[in-house]
């Protein structure tokens, strides 16, 4: 835990010092995540999170990652620090490596989607393995605002069993600052 707090303390502190900034609050009927997002360089961001499930328990992440665009087309590649609490996993941690795309339809809509992956090798305690597929659709009311819908699987292998922490369609609003 002590970790994923320095972790954590240490994105927010590198991305204060920067404009743009946003937050992502998702909802849907057992979950609740926020996450929040900052630029730390032309082509890199931060961010960290907190994800709590009634049925499957919670998880707080720290991510850094950088993003290549090609004319309207955005690639996302970085790591990803993860810290799982639930009734299989008392302690387990994560770093994963994750992908991401984007793609604006229009000035108000767009699309992203993303996964990440964790080897055996970098995951910790009783997480053996850890892969989350996911994708959003979302509409930008103003340059401040947008609200967007998405899906999202997340699995975990603990102790040698497939275990699904997370896998609902979701709701939500995004917010710059």
């Amino acid at each position: 835990m002590t970790k994923m707090s320095l972790v954590a303390a240490l994105v927010l502190a590198s991305t204060t010092t920067y404009a743009q900034t946003e937050a992502d609050i998702e909802l849907n009927d057992n979950k609740v995540a926020i996450a929040f997002a900052s630029t730390i360089g032309e082509n890199a961001t931060g961010s960290f999170g907190f994800r709590y499930n009634e049925n499957t328990g919670k998880s707080l992440f720290a991510e850094l990652s950088m993003a290549h665009k090609a004319n309207k087309h955005q690639f996302d590649i970085g790591i990803r620090a993860t810290q799982f609490w639930n009734r299989l996993v008392d302690n387990g941690s994560t770093a994963s490596i994750v992908l991401g795309y984007s793609y604006p339809f229009t000035k108000e809509l767009s699309w992203y989607a993303h996964g990440l992956y964790t080897p055996s090798v970098l995951a910790f305690g009783s997480i053996d393995r850890h892969h989350e597929l996911g994708s959003r659709l979302q509409y930008q009311f103003s340059p401040k605002m947008a609200v967007f819908a998405g899906y999202r699987n997340t699995q975990l292998k603990v102790n040698q069993t497939n275990y699904e922490f997370d896998d609902n369609w979701f709701i939500g609003a995004n917010i710059r600052f």
